[in-house]
């Protein structure tokens, strides 16, 4: 028995099917869409393993005070002609070699098109001697 569809009752009492007629062929599509789905992956999307190695560069990175702590403007370009995958920035100061600490990206984790820039804000409260340096890395970065 339907409750709650009252106005579905009569259209659904015309079908010429029954539910466990309508629940096979539910079944039969299910898989007949994950077969079309599966092929169409398997032919248009390239696996991880198969992506080239890609460059990332700095076009410019600027430093701004930002109160206590400092303000980073990084920009940063694909100049490959394949996809940069999880692309991880760190901010390590140059005279330590230690990465800087606590540092907020506007960004965490981001893929990059090839020829495509993209700006990332870094906020950092650790002062330190001289300009930092940008870490980039990634899944495919060399």
């Amino acid at each position: 028995m339907i409750t709650g569809n009252h106005h579905l009752v009569p259209a659904i009492s015309k079908c010429l099917i029954g539910w466990e007629e309508l629940s096979q062929i539910t079944q039969i599509l299910q898989i007949h869409v994950d077969s079309l789905v599966r092929r169409s992956l398997e032919k248009y999307v390239r696996p991880r393993q198969s992506l080239g190695r890609t460059r990332v560069d700095v076009k410019s990175f600027t430093e701004a005070k930002k109160g206590a702590g400092h303000r980073y403007i990084v920009q940063l370009v694909n100049t490959s002609k394949v996809p940069a995958i999880s692309i991880k920035l760190n901010l390590k100061d140059p005279k330590t070699g230690k990465i800087m600490l606590p540092a907020y990206f506007s960004d965490g984790y981001f893929n990059l098109l090839p020829g495509k820039s993209k700006l990332v804000h870094v906020d950092s409260p650790v002062t330190i001697s001289g300009s930092a340096v940008v870490i980039v890395d990634g899944y495919n970065i060399r």
